[in-house]
């Protein structure tokens, strides 16, 4: 499998192509402190996710109110499209954005979008 693709490599081992409930999955105690902190040094904060923007902001709780953008429900590879919607509402340039994901396509969709990325484990 080396030098595949995510997209192969799921598509070769016959992986269901299901979505994971990001309202499930709890967030670190201290993501509404650094959300907000973001925002309060100025930053546009936006949520890009696969998921329903419903369940973004379930996961996100108190802290939903802080991004400035959602973009969700994007296809499993269709995050590409959805960065550069954000980018063009929030009227920001790929050159000052920085997706910050916790998977491959995440990496794969920002490169895809042309801008940084940074992963998480």
């Amino acid at each position: 499998m080396r030098g595949k693709t995510s997209r192969d490599i799921i598509d070769a081992l016959n992986v269901p192509l299901w979505r994971k409930s990001l309202d499930k999955i709890p967030l670190f105690p201290s993501v509404p402190d650094m959300l907000a902190a973001l925002v309060q040094s100025g930053l546009t904060v936006a949520v890009v996710s696969s998921d329903s923007e419903s369940n973004a902001r379930r996961a996100l709780g108190t802290a939903a109110s802080l991004p400035g953008y959602f973009a969700c429900g994007a296809a499993l590879f269709g995050k590409a499209r959805k960065f550069k919607q954000v980018m063009k509402a929030a009227g920001i340039l790929a050159t000052a954005t920085l997706a910050i994901g916790d998977e491959v396509r995440d990496a794969a969709a920002a490169k895809a979008a042309g801008i940084d990325f940074a992963g998480v484990a």
